[in-house]
């Protein structure tokens, strides 16, 4: 589907305790489940599928849990073109139709008014008969990749990539940090960084997003304190976007999709030697970037 790229995600905890045999699910009188049918192949390409079948309007398949906060659901679901399937996240609830493809349908962002996570013919929904797969409902504000379960929570840890040690890569002078990425959310409450360091908070070039926004930050600090400091709104974090900032002594500038957006012809830079990290951080391990990665290059 595309060039590759590296995904780097927050820690989060898939609360549905069985992801895929649907059978372990709470279930209305009248809608049978049926684990691992041969009648189609999953997303994963196994026969690891449920199929779900509802006898009459109104019917529900449904985890009960303990919910505050803030969550995203989704299901993997394969059924008839055109009909309609309803799933409700917390006690929000929306009806999709059925392309007769696997469809990813979900929900994000729901503040949580009951306790369910369920797949149901309510609210007019058509379907009879429908394959499900890959169920996943997690604590915040956007949906993550898929952390499979069978019997129990499963947590993923946040993914973290630095590379130190590298000083001789990099020249603290002058030089260009280049990115095409793209953000997981435009609602991320989280501060999300990009930076060429020191390994400390004194000496930084950072690429951040402000939280709930599409404004990026572009800032230098050195021993003398922020010597540039700038702000440039995306049209959408979450799509790739080529971005480059340059630093040079009274010559900084950033570039958005091959156009010049930002420039600043006053403040210094480093020492030689002073850089020696690359992270996806603020410089010494707090805010995490979190995203999709194309290209990462610094240029001296």
């Amino acid at each position: 589907g595309g060039c590759p790229h590296i995904l780097a995600e927050p820690q989060r905890t898939n609360l549905v305790t069985y992801s895929e045999a649907f059978s372990n699910w709470s279930k209305s009188s009248g809608v049978v489940v049926t684990d691992n049918t041969t009648e189609v192949t999953s997303p994963s390409g196994e026969y690891n599928a449920s199929k779900i079948e509802y006898n009459s309007s109104n019917k529900n398949l449904f985890q009960s849990l303990t919910l505050s906060g803030v969550y995203s659901g989704y299901f993997y679901v394969k059924g008839t073109i055109g009909e309609t399937i309803r799933i409700s996240v917390a006690g929000v609830e929306q009806n999709y139709t059925l392309t007769g493809d696997w469809d990813k349908i979900k929900k994000e962002n729901i503040t949580a008014i009951v306790n369910t996570f369920n797949i149901n013919t309510y609210g007019g929904a058509t379907a009879t008969t429908i394959y499900l797969w890959g169920a996943q409902l997690e604590q915040g504000s956007y949906a993550t990749s898929y952390i499979p379960t069978s019997g129990s929570t499963v947590t993923r840890n946040q993914d973290i990539f630095t590379r130190d040690g590298i000083g001789s890569l990099i020249n603290s002078t002058e030089g260009v940090l280049f990115v095409e990425m793209a953000y997981l959310s435009e609602t991320d409450p989280l501060l999300l960084r990009l930076s060429l360091s020191d390994g400390t908070t004194s000496n930084r070039i950072i690429i951040q997003t402000n939280q709930n926004s599409n404004n990026m930050q572009f800032y230098l600090i050195n021993s003398s304190g922020v010597q540039t400091s700038n702000v440039y709104t995306l049209p959408n974090k979450t799509n790739f976007n080529k971005i480059a900032f340059k630093w040079k002594v009274n010559d900084f500038s950033v570039w958005s999709n091959g156009v010049e957006v930002i420039t600043d012809t006053s403040g210094t830079t480093f020492s030689e030697g002073i850089l020696n990290r690359l992270g996806f951080d603020g410089g010494n391990g707090s805010n995490n970037f979190f995203g999709k990665v194309k290209q990462l290059q610094v240029y001296d």
